[in-house]
């Protein structure tokens, strides 16, 4: 495994150029370009907030019902981008995999790169509107790099998953729809963790085996000075259980896609 990595490694310049031709492809022919990457998951907060703060209320009275929005909207709409748009990326490189030698990762890790590119500028406005209606600086500012590497890691290692999966399995692509669905709502993104924290807890055990739940919520800790579940959740507790379900998550998607790799040129269409 190290071996591979390695190997990965010196194809860098392979997965760079892969990302930046992805990144200028999306954006080259609507108007209004990259801004498309921040539009949506605003739109999206926008709706929701729209919904549970008038049609349906949810109490939120520990942060502004809009930022508390926003910090769990932005690292799952990359998070959902990436799985959805790498998933079919292998099976559609068919060409490039049966003309040319390289460790075919490099193609959805390069979609990944591309996409957490994007999430890198978004997450600055992210912070700026946060300080612009909040005026406060979260003492948990620092944790923000650690959470984006653990948020990277997981989504490698998911995306890894379906992606050697996909190519020999042709349903993998619409479990992986409907797994989405059901992913975002079994995140707190539009309601606080305390709503879960008052149920039994063999619920609340079940429910926080999500390892989305920590990752949203460390993005709150460190974005908004705290999280929506302090009765079941505290900062180590989440970082410690991030970073042990990013590194299984990972040594699983590496693990499977590595073990699938030598049979794609058989299965791709060239």
């Amino acid at each position: 495994m190290t071996q591979y990595l390695a190997e990965l490694y010196r194809y860098r310049d392979l997965l760079f150029w892969l990302a930046a031709k992805e990144i200028k492809v999306r954006y080259k022919l609507p108007i209004l370009g990259f801004l498309w990457a921040l539009l949506v998951p605003l739109a999206l907060s926008l709706i929701l907030w729209l919904i549970f703060s008038v049609v349906m209320p949810i109490p939120m009275g520990r942060y502004p019902f809009f930022l508390f929005l926003i910090a769990g909207m932005f690292p799952w709409n990359v998070f959902a981008q990436c799985v959805s748009q790498a998933t079919m990326s292998v099976l559609e490189a068919g060409s490039l995999i049966k003309k040319t030698a390289f460790p075919r990762a490099v193609i959805p890790l390069s979609i990944i790169a591309a996409n957490f590119f994007n999430f890198l500028l978004t997450l600055v406005v992210v912070l700026a509107i946060t300080l612009l209606l909040r005026r406060f600086v979260s003492p948990w500012i620092g944790l923000l790099p650690l959470v984006v590497g653990l948020q990277l890691v997981f989504t490698i290692g998911a995306v890894l998953l379906v992606a050697g999966l996909q190519v020999r399995y042709r349903d993998v692509k619409y479990l992986t729809e409907v797994g989405l669905l059901l992913w975002f709502y079994l995140t707190p993104i539009f309601y606080p963790l305390d709503l879960i924290s008052s149920g039994s807890r063999i619920l609340q055990l079940v429910y926080l085996l999500n390892p989305m739940v920590w990752i949203v919520e460390l993005y709150r800790l460190a974005l908004l000075g705290g999280t929506s579940g302090p009765s079941v959740l505290s900062p180590m507790s989440a970082v410690g259980i991030a970073a042990i379900a990013s590194a299984g998550l990972f040594l699983a998607g590496l693990w499977t896609f590595r073990r699938h790799e030598p049979t794609f040129a058989d299965w791709v269409m060239g």
